[in-house]
């Protein structure tokens, strides 16, 4: 990671992500804390369940083919 290392879900200070700043929120370029909002998501909700629904027809169009294979292979043994 550039400047902090994730282990286990916490972020763990590095000599990349330079010296610790502390202060007051608003104050001396800290930017601010306000209750009862949600922080806007980058995610693309509709790519991404798009993405999901390909993925799982990939996934059942390929259990579908295992499953045919199996069936020719089980059909070659018995000749």
């Amino acid at each position: 990671m550039n400047s902090a290392e994730e282990r286990n879900g916490v972020y763990y200070a590095t000599p990349a992500s330079g010296a610790l700043k502390t202060g007051v929120s608003g104050k001396d370029g800290m930017g601010t804390i306000t209750a009862g909002t949600l922080e806007r998501s980058t995610t693309d909700l509709a790519h991404e369940l798009s993405e999901m629904i390909k993925a799982q027809h990939a996934y059942a169009a390929n259990t579908k083919v295992l499953s045919t294979l199996d069936d020719m292979l089980e059909e070659l043994e018995r000749l």
